[in-house]
C-alpha cells in the first residue's frame, strides 16, 4: 500500500518513467527487493527469474528456458505476468507487485537443443502498482537529491549527531587493513571528514572503510579513497582527512539519514562556509580516544 499521495506518485511516474534502474546487490538491498521471490508466469508455467533492471514501463529479467519452451516463446503467445516481492522496512511485511505485459527477447546464450539463458524484456501493459511507484520513485528521488547536493555537508555537533541518529562521533576508519580510531567532523552524500592519528601526506590516495554507528541499524560500512589529508595545527601526529566514498557502494540508509538532516536544515553549503584554520579549535585532546573539547 502506497503512503504517498496520488499527485506525488504521478509526478514520480512522469519524471522517472524511462529511468532504468539496475538491480545490483546494493540497489536491491536499498529497495527492500527480495530477488529469490521473483517469478514469471507464462504459458501456464511459473518460472523463477532474476530481475536485471526496471523502469516504469519496462523490466529486464534473466531466465532459463529449455528447447520446447524456447520454441513456444518463438511461435506462441508472449503474454506474461511478472511478480516482484519487496520487504517494507518499517512494517517488516512483504508486498507483492504484479506486472502484466508482453515478452521480448533481448539476448540469449546456449545451443539449439539445450537450455538457454535468456535476457527478456517485459513491456508493461499498464502503469505499475502505486506501491511499486512509491518504492522505486522514492529511491530515484533520493539518488537525484544526493547527486544535486554533493557539495553540501553537515557539521557534526552533539545535537546534529542525535538528530541524524548516530550513537557517537567517535568511530573507526580502516586504512591499509588497519583500524584507526577517528572523530567525525562532517558528513556529505559523497564523503566525510574525520580526525585521526597519522602522518597526513602518507594517507592520501589510500583506500578506506568508514564505520558509522547508527541507532536504528547495524553500523554502516562505507568504502572509498582518501582524497585529501592535512595536519592538525598545533597537534603533532593528528590529521584531518577528507574521505571520498565509492558512489555505487553508499548504503541507502546513510543517504536517508542525510536527507533527513538536510530537511531539518542541518546542512551548510560548501560555498557558505567561512574560512578557518585547517585544524579544529580545541582546548584539549585525548590522544588515546581522540575525544576533543572544542571551542567552535
Amino acid at each position: 500500500m502506497a503512503l504517498l499521495g496520488s499527485s506525488v506518485l504521478q509526478t514520480m511516474y512522469q519524471e522517472f518513467m524511462d529511468t532504468e534502474l539496475t538491480y545490483s546487490k546494493e540497489v536491491a538491498a536499498g529497495l527492500g527487493a527480495l530477488p529469490a521471490e521473483s517469478s514469471l508466469k507464462w504459458e501456464n508455467e511459473l518460472f523463477h527469474c532474476v530481475i536485471h533492471s526496471c523502469n516504469f514501463r519496462f523490466a529486464k529479467i534473466l531466465i532459463r528456458l529449455n528447447a520446447s519452451q524456447w520454441k513456444a516463446l518463438s511461435y506462441g503467445s508472449r503474454a506474461a505476468t511478472l511478480t516482484l516481492t519487496f520487504l517494507r522496512p518499517k512494517t517488516a511485511k512483504k508486498e507483492l507487485f504484479q506486472f502484466n505485459g508482453n515478452l521480448q527477447v533481448i539476448q540469449q546464450h546456449g545451443g539449439q537443443e539445450g537450455e538457454r539463458s535468456m535476457l527478456l524484456g517485459v513491456v508493461f501493459s499498464h502503469r505499475p502498482p502505486e506501491g511499486f511507484l512509491e518504492i522505486q520513485g522514492s529511491y530515484l528521488t533520493l539518488k537525484k537529491e544526493a547527486n544535486q547536493r554533493k557539495e553540501d555537508r553537515i557539521s557534526l555537533t552533539n545535537e546534529n549527531r542525535d538528530l541524524l541518529g548516530l550513537t557517537s562521533l567517535n568511530t573507526t576508519v580502516t586504512v591499509d587493513h588497519i583500524d584507526r580510531k577517528c572523530l567525525l567532523r562532517d558528513l556529505s552524500y559523497n564523503g566525510a571528514r574525520v580526525i585521526l592519528t597519522g602522518v597526513a601526506p602518507f594517507l592520501v590516495d589510500k583506500n578506506f572503510s568508514l564505520s558509522l554507528p547508527f541507532k536504528e541499524s547495524a553500523a554502516l560500512s562505507i568504502p572509498g579513497k582518501i582524497v585529501r589529508a592535512e595536519a592538525v595545527e598545533g597537534h603533532r601526529g593528528l590529521a584531518v582527512i577528507a574521505l571520498g566514498y565509492h558512489e555505487d557502494q553508499v548504503p541507502v540508509d546513510y543517504l536517508r539519514a542525510l536527507q533527513k538532516g538536510f530537511k531539518l536544515s542541518l546542512g551548510v553549503h560548501k560555498s557558505e562556509l567561512r574560512p578557518r584554520s585547517t585544524g579544529p579549535q580545541t582546548s584539549s585532546i585525548d590522544m588515546r580516544t581522540l575525544k576533543l573539547v572544542r571551542k567552535d
